[in-house]
């Protein structure tokens, strides 16, 4: 079966390349072929790179220019617009299932659906408007907001199987929309064990010394975006707070922004300014760097809407037997928790680089060993292949006994 995936996507986000095809490639062999249409504005650059990592993995590919232009109605605008382009699309592909990944697509869909009456996965992608209240500064109480939950809430009712990052965000919508529970899948952000994984000891001493890291010093690493969700202020309070015992203390930070970034955290905390790397990695790059770490940081602030997301940052470091610090409540984390390799951020700095220093560093290749099983267990592609599958058979089968029974 063909399954059309709708995504919306802004000029920084590679989630569709890094995250998604590897997904989508996987589920060939279940029977599932993918293709995908994507809302962006994103760059000429962006844009080729996108299409040309489906075309490797045989998936379709077409591109919708979003209009951002008025202000605030435009990306509205394209949206309803956007219900013939995938109308047109789907028809194209020749597509059994439609898989909008959010809201903005679940209303794309929305406007076509009398037209392309297909079964619909709905990838929920945590509480989007929600996420808009707690970061972006929109009213709870102004029609934008309410539009939003209403596309929403219409979405969850009517798909006939919806992917959620935890078993919270599976709880609220269902209670705001009255879908049933078991119309829900909860799907980590799977990453490829072979891409994301610990290496061997000559490997990650060639790589630290490539950064101009000793073998000896700590290493602390973050990979993914700036501000907004993320706490970057904490990255550096805690870096700071474990140099302070360990003076020989060094900071990777990986990102697409280096130099917001930089800004960003020496703002905060200038005293690290000699003892950081901040950079941009090739995806294929990224998990050999993460792999020559010591302790990965995952500060995402644990407001309501975070608790329905995961942070991908969490499976590549656990995969490359890294453990983490960061908020438990961000994610399912319980696993990685009960195992050792996720330390929760409450305990507060101070107390926090006390453990990594005298409880982690001494016993870092049992605690590598640890990361890398939980890793493997929970947070990898094929736990995400097989929670996608479930869902879109679940969708099909729903499908198939509706139309048996009418």
């Amino acid at each position: 079966m063909r399954v059309l995936f709708i995504s919306w996507d802004g000029p920084h986000l590679t989630y569709l390349e890094s995250l998604f095809v590897p997904i989508f490639a996987g589920l060939r062999d279940h029977g599932f072929e993918f293709d995908v249409l994507q809302f962006g504005w994103t760059d000429k650059a962006k844009a080729s790179g996108a299409k040309a990592a489906c075309e490797r993995a045989g998936i379709g590919y077409r591109r919708v220019e979003i209009w951002r232009r008025p202000r605030p109605i435009g990306p509205f605008l394209s949206a309803l617009v956007g219900g013939r382009q995938l109308i047109r699309a789907a028809t194209d592909f020749g597509s059994d299932i439609l898989m909008p990944r959010s809201i903005m697509p679940a209303l794309v869909v929305m406007t076509a659906k009398r037209t392309l009456p297909l079964p619909i996965l709905y990838d929920a992608d945590g509480l989007a408007a929600d996420e808009r209240v707690d970061f972006a500064g929109l009213s709870p109480r102004g029609a934008t907001y309410r539009l939003l939950r209403q596309v929403e809430d219409r979405m969850v009712g009517v798909a006939k199987a919806n992917i959620v990052r935890t078993c919270f965000a599976a709880e609220i919508l269902a209670e705001r929309s009255g879908a049933p529970r078991h119309r829900f899948f909860v799907a980590p952000n799977g990453r490829d064990p072979f891409v994301f994984n610990p290496g061997e000891p000559r490997e990650r001493q060639s790589t630290r010394t490539e950064l101009g890291v000793p073998e000896s010093a700590p290493l602390i690493v973050y990979a993914g975006s700036i501000g907004g969700k993320y706490d970057t202020a904490r990255i550096g309070a805690f870096a700071q707070a474990v140099q302070q015992l360990r003076p020989e203390t060094r900071l990777l930070v990986i990102t697409a922004e280096p130099e917001a970034a930089k800004a960003r955290i020496l703002g905060e905390a200038p005293g690290l300014k000699p003892h950081s790397i901040f950079m941009h990695a090739a995806p294929a790059e990224v998990g050999r760097y993460l792999a020559a770490g010591d302790l990965g940081t995952a500060f995402v602030k644990p407001t309501f809407s975070m608790r329905a997301a995961a942070a991908i940052k969490t499976s590549e470091y656990l995969l490359c037997g890294v453990p983490v610090v960061g908020a438990p409540a961000v994610g399912e984390n319980s696993a990685a928790q009960s195992k050792g390799v996720f330390f929760d951020e409450a305990i507060g700095d101070p107390d926090l680089a006390r453990l990594f220093v005298e409880q982690v560093l001494p016993h870092r290749e049992r605690f590598r060993a640890q990361a890398r099983e939980v890793g493997i267990a929970e947070f990898s592609l094929d736990r995400s292949i097989d929670s996608y599958a479930a869902a879109l058979k679940s969708a099909v089968q729903d499908s198939s006994s509706k139309v048996g029974g009418s």
